[in-house]
């Protein structure tokens, strides 16, 4: 990480200077730690891909109760023998209805978290490639570089799979969503922290990985 900050440090090893630096040096999962992510590429699924739209097996417990209240219906004259079953993806199902569309995709953003730890429903800054560190955030021309948005939801990513999840912590390869008409192609997630005591200016959280040379970019994912 030293190294990836400051390209042309030669030396394995740098002091921190500030804490948003001591955060990433240490991979900081801390709930006061400055939450620190790069977005290397956006990328689309079909909906009926993500894991909660998908029908879910049903455990043999499930199989028998079910096989049980249809039985006890049938005895009971409440439906006829070849009623169908509820699906138990009826989140899946509305949402199908709702749209009319089976064929729409969902933006997802890859990304590895490098400090902190990320929730489904906070609120985080996306950070874009242009946006320029000397100028600080409240200078117009960093304004469009800038943005706010919300985490929908987070998944680690195993294999062709995404799994769900309420948190990610720093050192975790993920997906996000909530990044869709925001960022395009690239950008640093910053935010500081769940549990930070006291006044933070966005200055000291505030980061643009995307700026860095380009020759060590590598080191974002390796």
């Amino acid at each position: 990480m030293p190294r990836l900050l400051y390209p042309g440090h030669r030396e394995e090893s740098k002091a921190a200077k500030n804490k948003l630096e001591e955060d990433l040096y240490t991979a900081n999962t801390s709930p006061n730690a400055f939450v620190a992510a790069y977005v290397s590429k956006m990328f689309a699924l079909p909906a009926k891909d993500m894991p909660e739209n998908k029908r879910r097996t049903l455990t043999a417990e499930e199989m028998r109760s079910r096989g049980q209240e249809a039985r006890t219906a049938r005895v009971s004259g409440t439906i006829q023998s070849s009623a169908p079953l509820t699906p138990l993806n009826g989140v899946a199902d509305a949402a199908q209805k709702e749209t009319g569309n089976t064929d729409s995709e969902v933006v997802l953003g890859f990304a590895r978290l490098y400090s902190g730890t990320i929730h489904v429903g906070s609120s985080i800054y996306a950070v874009l490639p242009k946006y320029d560190a000397a100028l600080g955030p409240t200078h117009p021309t960093n304004a469009k570089y800038i943005l706010t948005a919300n985490v929908e939801a987070l998944y680690i990513m195993m294999g062709r799979e995404l799994v769900p999840v309420e948190e990610v912590q720093a050192g975790n390869i993920f997906a996000i969503n909530g990044l869709a008409s925001k960022v395009f192609r690239s950008a640093t997630l910053c935010s500081p922290g769940t549990n930070v005591t006291g006044h933070v200016s966005d200055v000291e959280y505030l980061i643009n990985l995307g700026a860095v040379n380009r020759s060590v970019c590598i080191f974002l994912f390796s």
